[in-house]
């Protein structure tokens, strides 16, 4: 993944897998990557829920905002939004969020195991006085975890109210043991902030331009 000197505005999407893009995700992911990494894509990531294997995952990381609102304006934007609705059943979860964590974001991906928590703040409560030093403090302790690889963590962009963390982990034990030991006081606090607690796992692929005329 290219380091860029901006906010990158990573695009999760979690969904129903269709059966076009479950009999070849490669075919699929390359039209989409295709399409897209020339107008401010950088990487892409596709996986399957840890909990529930009829859940899908892309992340798409675009280099800015403002690179992926443009490029929704291009005319050709419809070459790749399309293969996007076509890999999926209904409507997918779509979050997406602001961070410069670059080389943690791409480690956090690249991992065995890669967790997506998305915390929104209870009514009346400052995240900037409440919930930021908190995440500050997660981040400081997970890096004495055994089995913690990275993490970034940013605002989500439709809503102020909610934060997003991508973590990269050795293995879902190493993730357990440490939600059950160093990091429980932190994670008892942010269930005291939040109105909503999710968290979700996935082992990812990354994506990479192939040649489409090699494909069966």
């Amino acid at each position: 993944m290219t380091l860029v000197q901006h906010e990158l505005a990573p695009e999760i999407i979690w969904f129903t897998p269709s059966e076009e893009l479950l009999d070849d995700p490669p075919k699929t992911l390359t039209q989409i990557h295709q399409t897209s990494f020339s107008k401010g894509m950088l990487g892409s990531y596709y996986g399957v829920d840890a909990d529930n294997e009829q859940a899908g995952v892309f992340i798409m990381t675009w280099k800015s905002l403002e690179h992926h609102q443009a490029f929704m304006q291009d005319e050709s934007y419809i070459d790749f939004i399309m293969p996007v609705m076509d890999s999926m059943v209904g409507p997918g979860d779509i979050q997406q969020m602001r961070l410069r964590d670059f080389q943690e974001l791409e480690i956090a991906l690249t991992a065995p195991v890669t967790a997506f928590i998305y915390i929104t703040v209870r009514p009346l409560h400052d995240r900037g006085y409440e919930l930021e030093p908190l995440v500050n403090m997660i981040r400081s302790e997970l890096k004495t975890v055994p089995g913690y690889l990275g993490s970034s963590w940013g605002p989500s962009i439709a809503d102020s109210n909610v934060e997003i963390g991508i973590v990269g982990w050795r293995s879902l034990r190493d993730r357990l043991n440490a939600t059950r030991g160093r990091l429980s006081p932190l994670y008892t606090r942010i269930r005291e902030l939040s109105s909503k607690l999710e968290i979700r796992y996935a082992t990812l692929s990354h994506h990479t331009i192939v040649d489409l005329s090699r494909m069966h």
